[in-house]
């Protein structure tokens, strides 16, 4: 019934509606670097490889493919029967041309560096070299496609099905780019994208209507090699960028997903709505960030004390009204270990507890504070400073800061101020060093254990710590050399263990992925990146007729 959500589709069991809420700065898979355009892309591309029905990954247009002993040459064999939404056959020079694409140093594009492990690569895309023929990608013939590489990548399958490694026909893209009239190189290069009826892609589905900051729609593509896992008749995104309205339109029934959830009104969602609210792990964590350039945290018991002294269950439970989950180590739920099924946190074990105040109180003594007496706070050149917690303004921020200041006071008889600025200022202040403690988080860009791993590497751009160990670097190294999974996933696990033992951050919460989506939808994938797949989503026929809905067939 409108007005109380209950079952009923938006419109009817062939069609699902979701708002997307902000119209993507980029549906052109090279250019791309957002969850909103990656859902775009997902659903009219296909990699060489695809996301599965459980959420593994599968082939995709590559039917096989073989990988060398030492893992640095990969021999992709494409399927035939992969078509593009024209008619045309998807070949081998498709993904070279794409993959060149984003290595164009004038291109710019966000993600050129995922392609870096391909030899030659980094070389094209910083001009080392201007020779394409230099990078690593062999389109054999028609259906041949070989990599070669300069370091194995044991999730280079993962990494095949992302949208930065979609197909894209270098026709479509020139004939429209030559159309445009456009004198910025970047809006003729994304000229294609602009409209349905050149938006000519090789996935699930094909677009059947954009009007830009309004609506985009799709069908399935008649094409695609694997038509028959496409129940439904027509998916269509709205682009609602009100919050507020995304959620009456959500509970009077006009869309049927929706991620504009009030969570200060979840106690009365989960009892109005029972079975709507969604929660899936998405890989990201929210932490504390130590200064290691600041006295006397760049003393390891100092830092445990403080990652001991707080409760992160508590913090979770009543900032986020019971949402997410409470983070025990620094890679999340969401990435898969060796096996593909087993969480890669739950192989790791609870590396931190929830909270431990006596152990807390012990280690600030034996570093020289008993109960926070005589603690200070000094700068990278000695003098003494406020111990201060920066965070960027956000009434959720706010929350967490303020327990951590309570916790730590309590618990270790160290008053910490705390430090509210805008994020502008916040961002630049934390990649200089010029915090002690502050709030941060990292979202991973594919699940696997490196996309966090890596950031604390002593010579990483996303190190914003000033951690630095030999031990660390070496295992990371080790790790990203390694052809074989399971002895890959080892190291992983032993580099996340060195970063407890040199307590190097103190986790908060790992992020899910939350929304409200009618319960007679089935199939829908929610991956823990935040993408969204419609290929397998279809109505529950059986529930809409034990609800009474049978006429909306």
């Amino acid at each position: 019934e409108r007005g109380e959500r209950g079952l009923a589709p938006a419109v009817d069991v062939h069609t699902v509606i979701y708002n997307m809420s902000e119209q993507p700065q980029f549906i052109d898979p090279c250019f791309n670097h957002t969850i909103g355009g990656g859902n775009v892309i997902s659903n009219c591309f296909e990699g060489l490889t695809r996301v599965e029905p459980g959420g593994g990954i599968g082939p995709g247009v590559a039917a096989s493919w073989e990988v060398s002993a030492d893992g640095l040459t990969w021999d992709f064999t494409l399927r035939p029967s992969a078509r593009w939404s024209d008619g045309r056959p998807v070949v081998a020079e498709d993904f070279r041309y794409a993959w060149l694409r984003v290595l164009e140093p004038r291109h710019a594009a966000a993600y050129a560096v995922f392609l870096y492990p391909i030899a030659g690569a980094e070389d094209y895309n910083k001009r080392v070299t201007l020779d394409p023929s230099a990078v690593g990608i062999d389109a054999v013939d028609d259906h041949h496609l070989r990599l070669r590489l300069v370091r194995p990548v044991p999730y280079l399958e993962e990494l095949l099905s992302f949208g930065t490694f979609m197909p894209v026909r270098r026709d479509v893209v020139e004939a429209a780019a030559l159309a445009s009239g456009f004198a910025s190189p970047e809006l003729a290069a994304t000229r294609w994208t602009l409209q349905h009826e050149t938006y000519i892609g090789n996935g699930a589905f094909m677009m059947d209507a954009y009007e830009r900051g309004h609506i985009i729609e799709f069908v399935p593509n008649p094409e695609y090699w694997d038509r028959g896992s496409i129940r439904l008749d027509r998916v269509r995104y709205l682009l609602i960028d009100s919050a507020q309205s995304e959620y009456i339109a959500y509970r009077t029934g006009q869309i049927d997903v929706t991620y504009a959830i009030p969570y200060a009104d979840l106690p009365q969602i989960r009892e109005a709505m029972p079975g709507h609210l969604v929660s899936a792990p998405y890989i990201g964590i929210y932490y504390v960030a130590f200064n290691f350039r600041r006295p006397p945290f760049d003393d390891v018991r100092v830092r445990r004390a403080f990652s001991l002294a707080f409760d992160r269950d508590a913090i979770r439970r009543e900032v986020n009204e019971g949402m997410c989950y409470t983070a025990h180590s620094f890679v999340p739920l969401g990435i898969r270990d060796a096996d593909g099924v087993t969480e890669f946190c739950e192989v790791s074990g609870p590396l931190i507890p929830n909270q431990d105040i006596e152990e807390a109180r012990r280690l600030l003594a034996e570093a020289g504070y008993p109960g926070g007496r005589g603690f200070q706070t000094r700068s990278a050149t000695g003098e003494p400073i406020p111990t201060e917690y920066l965070y960027n303004t956000s009434e959720r921020h706010k929350q967490v800061a303020e327990r951590l200041q309570n916790m730590w006071r309590n618990a270790l008889g160290v008053d910490v101020e705390l430090v509210n600025k805008e994020a502008q200022v916040f961002f630049s202040d934390r990649d200089h060093y010029n915090f002690t403690l502050a709030r941060s988080a990292w979202i991973g860009d594919f699940s696997d254990p490196m996309t966090f791993l890596e950031t604390y590497l002593s010579d990483s751009g996303n190190n914003r710590s000033g951690y630095a160990s030999e031990r660390y670097d070496a295992l990371i190294r080790e790790a990203m050399n390694t052809p074989g999974r399971e002895r890959y996933f080892e190291l992983c696990h032993e580099a996340e263990r060195v970063l407890f033992e040199d307590a190097v951050l103190a986790p908060i919460w790992f992020y899910t992925n939350d929304f409200l989506m009618n319960p007679a939808i089935e199939g829908a994938l929610i991956q823990p990146t935040g993408g969204v797949y419609f290929q397998y989503a279809d109505w529950d026929r059986e529930m809409l007729r034990a609800a009474g809905l049978e006429g909306n067939e």
